[in-house]
Formats: C-alpha cells, sequence, structure tokens
C-alpha cells in the first residue's frame, strides 16, 4: 500500500483558517480530485465538515475520537490502524495501491511517518490562519515538480512530487 498526502501549504505553512483553504486555486482544485480519485481517502472530522459531505468515487474514511460521530456514506474510523485497514479493503474495490490523506493538520501529524509521497502545492505568499502543516524537507527527494504563474485571483505556486529518502 502506497500511503500519500496531498496538501496545499502557503509560504508560512497555513493549510486552512476556519475550516477552508484561504486561496481558491481552480488548478489544485483540479489536481486534488484527479489525484484522489478512484482511491480511498483519509481525513480528519473537521475537514469531512468543511468539505460538506462525502467525496464521490472515493471510498471516504473518516478519522475521529469522537464515538458516536456518523459521516453519511463515509467510514468513520477510531485510529490510523483502523483507517488503513480500511482503507486497504477500499484499494481492493478500485483496484488501486494507492491511499490519499486528505487532511487535517492533526491526521497530516498522525500520517507523516507512515507516507511514502507527498502531493504538494506549494503557495508561494503567506496566508493567516489556524491551521498549519510543517515537515522535514530533508527527508523527501523531490521527484517532480511544475511550477505555475499566478495572476490577480492568487499567487504563483508549483505542483511538486516527493518521496520519502
Amino acid at each position: 500500500m502506497l500511503i500519500s498526502i496531498i496538501v496545499a501549504i502557503s509560504q508560512n505553512g497555513t493549510i486552512g483558517s476556519d475550516g477552508r483553504m484561504p486561496w481558491n486555486i481552480p488548478e489544485d482544485t483540479k489536481r486534488f480530485r484527479e489525484l484522489t480519485l478512484k482511491k480511498p481517502v483519509i481525513m480528519g472530522r473537521k475537514t469531512h465538515e468543511s468539505i460538506g459531505g462525502r467525496l464521490s468515487e472515493r471510498h471516504n474514511i473518516v478519522l475521529t475520537h469522537q464515538e458516536e460521530y456518523v459521516a453519511e456514506g463515509c467510514t468513520v474510523v477510531h485510529s490510523t490502524k483502523e483507517a488503513l485497514e480500511c482503507a486497504d479493503k477500499g484499494l481492493k474495490k478500485y483496484d488501486n495501491d494507492e491511499v490519499m490523506i486528505i487532511g487535517g493538520g492533526s491526521v497530516y501529524d498522525q500520517f507523516l511517518p507512515l507516507s511514502n509521497r507527498i502531493y504538494l502545492t506549494k503557495i508561494y505568499k503567506d496566508f493567516s490562519g489556524d491551521s498549519h502543516f510543517s515537515f522535514d524537507r530533508g527527508k523527501w527527494k523531490e521527484i517532480k515538480r511544475d511550477d505555475r504563474i499566478g495572476n490577480e485571483d492568487f499567487p504563483d505556486y508549483s505542483f511538486i512530487v516527493l518521496e520519502k529518502k
């Protein structure tokens, strides 16, 4: 099983503000959909709630400490081990070998040591926010980069793929 994190991070490490991403980059949204389609996706409760429901054509797994939590159309789990066991079943359904960790911050932190790949959107601007993510870049090797020029609606950004050294 390939465990991959997909995350967009501002220059100062912000990934969210009040349950939302503080930017809107259409190409990043398109990339997220393409990379996660027909794969199990693991997310925290707050991320699930900020999305507003189930992501179609994906096996949605919601990780939470709330024992009675219900997420329509999703599988609710209470540990990383349980999430990965559930994801393994989803891999068989979609005939895939990659599970996507889609956030938020605490879920990224829990899965970072287990992850093999990071699909990073690096946004070259500081944003204020209440959710952050950082990792030791020295433990990861860049295998692909696609630099993009922003416009009046959003800053410059890069799509980067990293693999664990």
